[in-house]
Parts: structure tokens; sequence; C-alpha cells
């Protein structure tokens, strides 16, 4: 669970750029730890799960932005 002040962070991050840009930045963040954890940790199990969230990441990302008209 985030404290407030990550949340108001998290909110100023939105305010500042997009909802669509933040949830963009998490996708990559998704894909940069699978690739982290494949390359130096060689534990392939730990980086699907990675890979899963990077997927719906995708998804919501796709459906957010229909919603907002990107």
């Amino acid at each position: 669970m985030l404290t407030q002040a990550e949340r108001d962070t998290l909110e100023a991050m939105i305010d500042r750029t997009s909802l669509t840009a933040v949830l963009e930045g998490m996708f990559d963040v998704c894909g940069d730890k699978a690739e982290h954890i494949r390359a130096n940790w060689q534990d392939e199990q730990t980086a699907k799960v990675w890979d899963i969230a990077q997927d719906i990441m995708s998804s919501v990302l796709a459906h957010v932005s229909r919603l907002m008209g990107e």
C-alpha cells in the first residue's frame, strides 16, 4: 500500500503529465524489471510475473487511452 506522500507524488505525476503517460511508464518499468531479473538473477518464474504485469498494463493502457480520447 502506498503512503499518503507516495499517493500525493503519484497524483502530482499524473497532473504534470497525464494518466496515460504514467501508465506508459508503469508498462516500461514492468518490462525493465523482467529483463533485469532475467539478466541478473536468471529467475525466469519471477521474470514471467513481470511479463504478465506488462501485458496487463498494456490492456489497461489501451482502455484508458480510448476513454481519454488519445
